[in-house]
């Protein structure tokens, strides 16, 4: 029978120590059962580290993620669990989700009055796009697409997908250019012009993840070999190194 889940706080646990601590309290749960763990940084880099010491024994569910304070909630699975590789793009949807859903608040908080308000917040949202989904988003095509092209067996087949994230890139291109704007002078016109591009940045990845979930996810489930699914890994692992 599952227990209650328990919180572990390592904020004031020295560095050094908190990652042995984490595999220790992790090791301890039975089956089903979870913890939530809070630290003052982004854990990424414990999930790359679980997901290469225990594969396929943990879920990681994002619920709190900054500024000052990150939580995850992380639950010991029954039996073997999926690739490692799917298991990064589901935690990579999961944390980069309400970001996309922020834009679609941020657009209809806009207008002309609003906009000196509201600038920084657009700021902020370019920043997320340029420094965190569009370098998702070249991860998928170097890693992603390629192993799901394989497991269909047609070359080419993301081709689609690639062209969401040209769009993307275009999109997140025309929202700068149209902020620049809007800073120099707020007129009707640009702040509509910056109100359509969110509400389109937003339309567009909501439904481009929803394929990725509906129909990629389940092509690498059935397909991606272990083999693939260890040289997948290192490529994202040292993706994260570069970042770190």
């Amino acid at each position: 029978m599952s227990q209650p889940e328990r919180i572990l706080d390592v904020r004031n646990v020295h560095p050094r120590e908190r990652h042995p601590l984490i595999f220790r309290e992790l090791d301890a749960l039975a089956a089903g059962d979870a913890l939530v763990l809070v630290n003052d940084h982004d854990p990424r880099p414990l999930y790359y580290e679980l997901m290469a010491e225990r594969p396929g024994q943990f879920d990681w569910t994002p619920v709190e993620q900054g500024p000052g304070t990150w939580s995850v909630r992380i639950r010991r699975l029954g039996a073997l669990g999926e690739p490692r590789t799917v298991a990064w793009l589901r935690e990579e949807h999961r944390a980069l989700a309400p970001r996309i859903d922020e834009l679609a608040v941020l657009a209809s908080r806009l207008s002309p009055a609003a906009w000196s308000k509201e600038s920084p917040a657009v700021r902020r949202a370019l920043d997320f796009l340029r420094s965190h989904l569009l370098p998702h988003a070249h991860l998928e095509e170097e890693v992603i697409y390629p192993a799901v092209e394989r497991g269909l067996g047609a070359a080419g087949a993301a081709a689609t997908m690639v062209r969401d994230h040209r769009e993307v890139e275009a999109l997140t291109m025309a929202l700068a250019e149209a902020a620049g704007r809007a800073d120099a002078r707020a007129d009707e016109g640009t702040v509509e012009e910056a109100k359509r591009l969110l509400y389109s940045l937003h339309a567009l990845l909501r439904v481009h993840f929803a394929k990725e979930e509906e129909v990629y996810l389940p092509v690498l489930q059935r397909s991606l070999t272990p083999e693939e699914d260890e040289r997948a890994m290192a490529v994202l692992a040292a993706h994260e190194g570069e970042e770190a």
